[in-house]
């Protein structure tokens, strides 16, 4: 049996690992530093398109207010016309009325009263042709009603038509007259 002897310095083995360990601790360090920088590339590029969205959406709430500023001022225009427009068609009906109580003579009274826009037709009693003719001149001369026409005057029924303790004036005046186109709703003529 033979002894292999070798008398060469036998050389040792490097040890590798360290070198490996380096060389993969800079591979991670220059993989998470691509990683890093392409993420940070998309980032940049998710905010700018961000910023242009932005824009775009500063853009458009800008001109949606431009817009419903004029919507608004043209809305607020068709409400001050239709508000002018009901003011001027109102009718003071109210105080036209009063002023038409007001001019009867004591014991006369209106009857029948129709309201259509400024246009009326009454129908007033009377005890006497003259209490008739007293208030259609009253009317006529009064700022407040335009127009007034007397339409007719009917006498009542007779003294044996009435109940004993019925009161019936005498006469009854139908009257046509427009109120003042220029009176407000206070009943002044302005």
């Amino acid at each position: 049996m033979m002894v292999d002897i070798n008398l060469l310095e036998e050389k040792e083995k490097k040890n590798r690992t360290p070198l490996f360990i380096i060389v993969a601790a800079i591979s991670a360090a220059l993989i998470m530093f691509v990683i890093f920088m392409v993420s940070s590339q998309q980032l940049t590029i998710e905010r700018d398109l961000n910023m242009e969205r932005i824009e775009q959406l500063h853009q458009a709430q800008e001109k949606l207010q431009l817009t419903m500023t004029d919507e608004k001022a043209e809305a607020e225009g068709k409400l001050q016309e239709a508000h002018d427009g009901i003011i001027d068609s109102a009718v003071p009906a109210v105080p036209a009325l009063e002023k038409m109580i007001g001019l009867l003579p004591e014991r006369g009274y209106i009857e029948n009263y129709i309201l259509m826009d400024r246009s009326v037709a009454v129908q007033v009693r009377f005890d006497s042709f003259q209490q008739a003719a007293a208030y259609t001149d009253a009317l006529l001369y009064d700022p407040l009603f335009e127009n007034v026409e007397l339409v007719d005057i009917l006498s009542s029924e007779t003294e044996a038509d009435l109940d004993s303790f019925e009161y019936r004036t005498g006469y009854s005046a139908s009257y046509s007259l427009n109120i003042a186109s220029k009176m407000n709703n206070d009943g002044k003529v302005e």
